[in-house]
């Protein structure tokens, strides 16, 4: 009710989720003193599910820890195992990206690993070019979908994705983006059927990266 009533006055929607968020990220405190303690961290970036096999996940306002992935993770220099990140990382733009994965490699092990999944945007590009649809649309996020009749409806889809999406990859950007962000030992992986979606593997790409 306090809400719905915040929401209507200019300036104090704003206002409350700044509390929410605060008071939220407030309370993870224990959480990530407990997670610290931990003999092996193995992290999942960018979901809200609760972990298992391990990962413990972290995400905006969900998932095991809620953390703004934009901001420092409250880990010391070379405390993390392994790293793990499926669909996240286009959600956000470039110079956040960047941040992101230099954040992942200043907490990693050395010898540690990176492992990220992303959607290859390539294919619906492609399938544009070629003016064939990539996946039919009854399949794609409603809130995403644009339908003027033309095939390139699918590339403001993977593109934009209703204000979700801010970055495309392909399979030799997302090497070397992760290059750019300090990692030196970089390259695309397979497919791994108990860490990777299998709902998704259609579209996504695969890299590894080594401390």
């Amino acid at each position: 009710m306090i809400k719905k009533f915040l929401v209507k006055i200019p300036g104090l929607k704003e206002f409350y989720n700044f509390i929410k968020e605060n008071i939220i990220y407030l309370l993870q405190k224990k959480k990530w003193k407990i997670l610290k303690k931990k003999k092996l961290i193995k992290l999942d970036l960018g979901s809200n599910k609760k972990g298992e096999n391990d990962f413990v996940t972290i995400d905006y306002l969900g998932g095991d820890i809620a953390h703004n992935l934009i901001k420092p993770l409250p880990l010391d220099t070379n405390t993390v195992d392994e790293i793990y990140t499926s669909h996240t990382l286009e959600h956000f733009n470039f110079n956040n990206i960047i941040l992101i994965l230099k954040e992942c490699k200043r907490i990693l092990k050395i010898g540690g690993k990176l492992k990220v999944c992303v959607p290859n945007s390539r294919l619906y590009i492609e399938s544009y070019l070629n003016k064939k649809f990539f996946e039919e649309r009854k399949n794609w996020y409603e809130p995403g979908l644009t339908n003027t009749g033309s095939h390139i409806d699918q590339v403001n889809y993977i593109a934009y994705l209703n204000g979700h999406h801010h970055y495309l990859f392909d399979e030799e950007n997302l090497v070397n983006i992760i290059k750019k962000s300090g990692f030196e030992q970089v390259m695309p992986r397979e497919f791994e059927k108990d860490l990777d979606l299998k709902e998704r593997h259609f579209e996504s790409i695969y890299a590894v990266a080594v401390k």
